[in-house]
């Protein structure tokens, strides 16, 4: 069974393995470490917001034919991208909103995800200072804000 958090996490993972990055992609940071050129996801929060329950199913323009409920989520998912040297993480940062935002459409259609946006993109920590990764390494960060909606089904 998957709960709605994993699944999400899930649904970024796949878009961002489908992208070949060229690094080893984690849906969580492992208990031993990353590798030094990896990128891994964090959920950094979320909310739910009580207006977004609602219905949804089949209306006078077809639909699914299910009646259910939906929660509105609202998550900020947090992806750290390591690599080599500032160029590289940079690169590597810019790589990881490209494929998110190329999938898009995907995201939306088949995992509810919306309103995607991107909140922080920050530099943070300096040359050897990672107390993640086992190595010397950079580190970028990107933090996305996105509304999931976490269906139920009505019997």
């Amino acid at each position: 069974m998957s709960t709605p958090r994993e699944s999400v996490r899930a649904a970024f993972v796949a878009v961002l393995q489908a992208a070949n990055l060229g690094v080893t992609v984690y849906a969580r940071l492992p208990f031993e470490g990353a590798d030094a050129r990896s990128v891994f996801l964090s959920i950094v929060s979320g909310t739910t917001k009580s207006p977004g329950v609602g219905m949804y199913g089949a209306g006078p323009s077809g639909g699914t034919g299910v009646m259910g409920r939906a929660v509105m989520d609202t998550y900020r998912l947090q992806v750290d991208c390591n690599f080599d040297d500032r160029e590289g993480c940079a690169e590597l940062a810019d790589a990881v909103e490209q494929a998110i935002w190329e999938a898009h459409d995907d995201l939306r259609e088949n995992h509810d995800i919306h309103g995607l946006q991107k909140i922080l993109d920050a530099d943070t920590l300096a040359l050897g200072q990672s107390v993640r990764i086992p190595v010397v390494t950079r580190e970028a960060r990107v933090i996305l804000n996105f509304t999931f909606w976490t269906h139920r089904q009505l019997t």
